[in-house]
């Protein structure tokens, strides 16, 4: 463990009670000063005042969601996710509409299964910068894709690391095509 790691360790809230005071009193003058910066300040030191109060913080910042539903953010990551693949989609059948859904499905399905080997081995720890050469490629949807399907996942704790690709959640994704 390096020295920073150790001084980090050892003024952890939890089992220093000074450095928990500390902590304590730097949140209540954020709180004050962040005051004077309108109304985005004004909110922050209300959820901070409210999170000193004991409150956990999605609740103090109204991030709560109730359960059984997905957060905000969820939602938008899922949709960012089901988007770059139907532009995936459209890439691949560019200027041909008149595909059945089957077939479109079968093809999404397969370019899915190409690239997801490509993804576990180099792009997952790209954090989240897209390679040039994938600039107007079939590749460059499917990276958005798995991208934002990587932040829904930590957003709803998913249990899987596998990409969806089932025929009819494809199906379901390329009907929806607006």
């Amino acid at each position: 463990m390096s020295p920073r790691a150790r001084q980090i360790d050892a003024d952890a809230p939890d089992r220093n009670p000074d450095c928990a005071r500390t902590l304590v009193a730097r949140l209540q003058r954020l709180a004050g000063a962040v005051k004077s910066l309108g109304d985005d300040g004004e909110w922050l030191a209300a959820v901070l005042h409210d999170v000193l109060g004991g409150m956990p913080f999605k609740e103090a910042a109204g991030l709560k969601v109730a359960p059984g539903k997905r957060s905000p953010l969820a939602r938008e990551f899922r949709e960012a996710r089901d988007n770059a693949l139907r532009a995936t989609e459209r890439f691949i059948f560019l200027g041909r509409p008149d595909i059945p859904i089957g077939d479109r499905t079968a093809e999404l399905r397969k370019a899915i299964r190409l690239y997801d080997a490509v993804w576990f081995r180099n792009d997952r720890n790209r954090l989240g910068v897209m390679p040039a050469n994938y600039a107007d490629k079939i590749s460059e949807h499917l990276f958005a894709a798995y991208l934002a399907h990587q932040k829904f996942k930590a957003m709803t704790k998913a249990a899987s690391d596998k990409f969806p690709d089932s025929e009819s959640f494809l199906r379901r994704i390329l009907s929806l095509n607006a």
